[in-house]
C-alpha cells in the first residue's frame, strides 16, 4: 500500500503548469499557422491606392511572426502575438498592447475601413484547434498525479 495517498494543491498547480509549459508550443504554432491563412494569407482590397501619397497597401505580415505565450496566475495560458499595427497615417496610434493588433483582425469592424473590413477569426479557430488537445493534456496531467501519489 501506498505510504503518501496525498498531494498538496501546490504539487497539482506546478504540475499543471508544466504540462501547459509542455504544450505552449504547440498551441503557439496552432495560432501562427491560423494566422497565417486566415489573416496574412488573405488578400483584401483592390490593390490600388489606399495611402493619400496614393502609394499601394503592402502587407507586413507581423502578426504570425510575433506569436508568444504567458501565464496568466499559476495556470492559466495565454497565447497571443506580441506584434504591433503600423503607425496610423490618420490622426491615432499604433496598437501595441499584448493582443491588440490581432483583436483588431478578429472583430472586422475597421472604422473607417469598415466598408471593406471582415472578421478574421484566426484566434476563434485556433482556441477551437487547441481545445482539441485539453483531454490529452488531461491525461498527462492526471498520470503525473497518479505517479506522485502512488509513490
Amino acid at each position: 500500500m501506498a505510504d503518501n495517498l496525498l498531494i498538496s494543491q501546490a504539487e497539482c498547480d506546478a504540475i499543471c503548469r508544466q504540462v501547459l509549459q509542455k504544450y505552449a508550443s504547440k498551441v503557439e504554432d496552432i495560432l501562427r499557422r491560423r494566422i497565417e491563412s486566415e489573416i496574412e494569407g488573405v488578400t483584401t482590397g483592390s490593390g490600388g491606392p489606399w495611402y493619400p501619397d496614393g502609394s499601394p497597401y503592402k502587407k507586413r505580415r507581423v502578426l504570425s511572426g510575433g506569436v508568444k505565450h504567458k501565464f496568466a496566475g499559476d495556470n492559466t495560458l495565454l497565447v497571443s502575438s506580441t506584434a504591433s499595427s503600423a503607425p496610423s497615417i490618420i490622426s491615432g496610434s499604433a496598437m501595441t498592447g499584448w493582443g491588440e493588433y490581432l483583436s483588431f483582425h478578429e472583430a472586422g469592424n475597421w472604422g473607417f475601413m469598415s466598408h471593406i473590413g471582415f472578421a478574421r477569426p484566426a484566434v476563434t479557430s485556433a482556441q477551437r484547434d487547441a481545445d482539441a488537445l485539453l483531454p490529452q493534456m488531461e491525461a498527462e496531467a492526471r498520470k503525473m498525479i497518479m505517479a506522485k501519489i502512488s509513490v
